[in-house]
């Protein structure tokens, strides 16, 4: 029997491998990104691509790709070369994968995170759509995926272990941002004041000598999330509290704020004031918050352990000082930030940016003192709740050129978390999300 080769097929940017004996297929060119594919045996693969690809894909596009196995086998996807121009909410730019071949259920992919999943049939269905795209040169806004036919029980996570799928909880409440999406023009560090209970999961941390002095974050009715350099700022015999449900700093009238008492801090034992690393702590209050409009716990992000939010879209909401060395704010403030990849931040940094933190960067916007200790937060379209995937730590500037922000990456931090606190914390369950818009 003649030797098995391997034929190369490109249809209009989607490449597949088919293993044939003795067979000359055609190569197929079309202007067209939208197409149906049908595998026929296991271990058949393609490889999907943007238009354009290896360069940045053009704005204004809308593909759709369908492909099927035979009955009995599945589909395994893994995008490996995947940098889509971040957007907020995954508002522009997304390819979203239906892994059980049905268009109402379907998860989206809207930042630079690596992925793979596996279909639950023979049927795959994905969708790719761009707005307005911004040339990168440095790093091309592209995809490059592979497609495999597999057995059913074939599929293992990139780290070699059987897929596993954190379980969820969609009945108990966190993350829940109030008037999403809306502000008033008071400008600071290239943001925006909140609106009244926007954040509200936001807190302050108070000393009587110290005054307000660091941000804060509520995961729990009893426990706070905040920065070690703050609690490390705090005299043995200081007694520190925390103020929740605040929104102006000046005023008592507009909430009801409560103040309460720190009964125990749990500041991480590996911490290095040299450096910042391990820059977390942990603050039990004396007794539980009563949850209110004004009043609620952010989602931890126990689903995203391995995402790097490279590119992604992160919220900051603080306190903190309008411009470097001035004056802190009364109002609640909010600004948006991308993230860089670690690499990038240590371009800027060097050694001292270790994988316990995550950076971002844009010049005219930025944390700044007095934020310290509040978190940044992830928007997840599927289970539409934030996420705190940092807190303020550090940086040699705010907003400045070449001075990145950097924060502690509290996916690394989880397990910590669990043991010192032992609570049964909120797990918004992924569900899937509805693409529209499609042609």
């Amino acid at each position: 029997m003649a030797k098995a080769t391997y034929l190369l097929v490109v249809i209009c940017g989607f490449y597949v491998s088919i293993e044939a004996e003795n067979v000359l297929l055609p190569k197929l060119r079309s202007k067209r990104c939208s197409f149906n594919h049908k595998f026929e045996s296991v271990g058949n693969y393609a490889f999907l691509v943007s238009p354009d690809y290896p360069n940045n894909y053009p704005s204004n596009k809308m593909c759709n790709y369908k492909f099927s196995s035979p009955e009995g086998t599945q589909m395994k996807l893994s995008c490996k070369d995947f940098n889509l121009q971040p957007s907020f909410n995954c508002q522009d730019d997304r390819f979203s994968v239906s892994t059980v071949g049905d268009e109402n259920n379907v998860v989206v992919h809207c930042d630079q995170t690596q992925f793979e999943v596996q279909t639950q049939n023979n049927l795959l269905l994905a969708w790719f759509q761009s707005r307005f795209v911004e040339a990168s040169e440095e790093h091309p806004y592209r995809f490059k995926c592979t497609i495999t036919v597999v057995k059913p029980d074939d599929f293992t996570d990139p780290g070699g272990r059987p897929q596993t799928v954190e379980q969820g909880d969609n009945t108990c409440s966190c993350g829940k941002r109030n008037w999403e999406g809306v502000g008033v023009n008071h400008k600071i560090v290239g943001g925006v004041s909140a609106l009244m209970g926007e954040f509200p999961w936001r807190c302050s941390l108070y000393a009587k000598n110290m005054g307000i002095f660091c941000g804060c974050t509520i995961i729990d009715n009893q426990w706070i999330l905040t920065a070690a350099h703050c609690t490390n700022a705090v005299s043995p015999n200081e007694q520190l509290y925390v103020n929740v449900g605040d929104y102006d700093l000046t005023t008592t009238s507009e909430t009801s704020n409560t103040v309460i008492r720190v009964v125990q801090i749990i500041q991480n034992e590996r911490y290095s004031s040299d450096n910042q690393d391990f820059d977390v702590s942990l603050l039990r209050l004396e007794h539980p918050v009563q949850y209110n409009e004004m009043v609620q716990p952010v989602c931890l992000p126990w689903q995203f352990r391995s995402k790097s939010f490279h590119g992604a879209m992160v919220t900051a909401s603080g306190w903190g000082t309008t411009t470097e060395g001035g004056q802190q704010a009364d109002i609640l403030q909010t600004v948006d930030l991308p993230v860089l990849t670690t690499q990038e931040c240590q371009k800027y940094y060097g050694s001292r940016i270790t994988d316990n933190m995550i950076c971002t960067y844009q010049p005219g916007k930025d944390t700044c003192q007095g934020d310290s200790g509040s978190s940044v937060d992830y928007y997840d379209p599927i289970t539409t709740r934030y996420y705190a995937v940092g807190v303020v730590s550090w940086g040699l500037g705010c907003a400045e050129k070449n001075d990145p922000g950097v924060y502690t990456k509290v996916t690394h931090f989880l397990d910590w978390i669990q043991a010192n606190t032992q609570v049964e914390f909120c797990r918004p369950r992924q569900r899937h999300q509805r693409v529209r818009g499609k042609k």
